[in-house]
């Protein structure tokens, strides 16, 4: 993700900016609205400098944050919403039911109480989805009312395929909302919207994951989770459609609807993006002194022979050029204000 422009409290350079500043009660009082009623406790030396951005075109919203002192927070009303913690720079923990949990990636559910705490150089990103658009997902995909909010696992893990493609999805929705991509297109944004919670029930565990597994009900996740590792672990060689079906036991055209319905987005493409996160990997290695190797000789590894669509494919991921990754310590590539 690219840096965040923070202009005044009235907008100034960026208009999405709701508060920019030291005043707590305002702060406080943005945050008490946007999203739930909660304790701000502020517990560093310094004074409050804190940026609060908002971004959205529906139902779905995305959030930058940061208090410029350590911060403690608390909710006084567990929230009736989904909150995705999508990445984060500097130091910050969370506990989630009384047990430590990543900061990010991590999703807190409906009625689940979260304190999360603040280092004075804490940035983070956040993603608001309202339980409605997910019990919703669930009555369509089940074909039954959901007694009770779907209780996500609170953790992404890293080692699992779709946890990962799910979070990249996500951080993707941000990026594209932020350049004003999707504001063209409400149906756009509604059809991502929607493609997003339904890969959240696919690809990471919750209480009803055995439900939307069973054979009789809805089988097509185990088969996207099985499309989704083949491709992770088969990225670095050629591998067609057919090659990724028939991983999955599924027809071709089965396949490509369930990339449709709950990636948001065709096999193939999916698997370019899979090998450009590969790309950036790499290329983050050599600006690290890990590895050497030239732009070009990366792309070419991860089937890229044109390296002009490699770079434009590439600055489109990631608001920079290949060659200044390559060359740049990334420790820092997606930071957030």
């Amino acid at each position: 993700m690219t840096e965040v422009e923070v202009g005044a409290d009235d907008g100034g350079a960026d208009p999405l900016v709701l508060h920019r500043g030291e005043c707590p009660e305002r702060l406080h009082s943005l945050l008490n609205a946007s999203l739930t009623p909660h304790e701000m406790d502020i517990v560093g030396r310094r004074p409050l400098d804190a940026v609060f951005r908002e971004v959205r075109q529906g139902p779905v919203a995305v959030y930058d944050l940061m208090y410029g002192t350590e911060v403690v927070v608390r909710p006084r009303v567990l929230p009736d919403y989904y909150t995705v913690r999508l990445e984060h720079t500097g130091q910050a923990g969370l506990n989630v039911d009384g047990q430590r949990v990543p900061f990010s990636p991590s999703i807190v559910n409906p009625g689940q109480p979260a304190v999360g705490y603040w280092s004075a150089d804490a940035k983070s990103r956040l993603m608001k989805i309202p339980r409605r658009m997910v019990d919703d997902a669930v009555v369509g995909a089940l074909g039954a009312e959901v007694p009770r909010p779907i209780q996500f696992h609170s953790t992404f893990e890293p080692a699992d395929p779709a946890s990962r493609h799910w979070v990249e999805l996500a951080r993707r929705f941000g990026r594209l909302l932020d350049e004003g991509t999707l504001c063209r297109s409400p149906l756009a944004v509604g059809h991502f919207e929607q493609a997003l919670v339904h890969a959240l029930l696919v690809m990471q565990p919750h209480n009803l994951s055995a439900e939307f597994a069973r054979p009789g009900g809805h089988a097509g996740p185990a088969s996207l989770r099985r499309a989704l590792v083949y491709c992770d672990e088969n990225a670095w060689r050629p591998i067609s459609l057919g090659d990724i079906a028939g991983a999955a036991g599924v027809a071709v055209r089965t396949l490509q609807e369930l990339f449709r319905a709950h990636v948001g987005t065709t096999p193939m493409t999916h698997v370019r993006r899979v090998r450009l996160a590969a790309a950036h990997a790499d290329l983050v290695a050599v600006g690290e002194g890990r590895a050497e190797a030239t732009v070009t000789e990366i792309a070419v590894r991860w089937g890229f022979p044109n390296r002009g669509r490699f770079g434009k494919a590439y600055r489109d991921a990631y608001g920079r050029l290949p060659s200044e990754t390559a060359r740049v310590p990334a420790t820092c590539t997606d930071a957030v204000v």
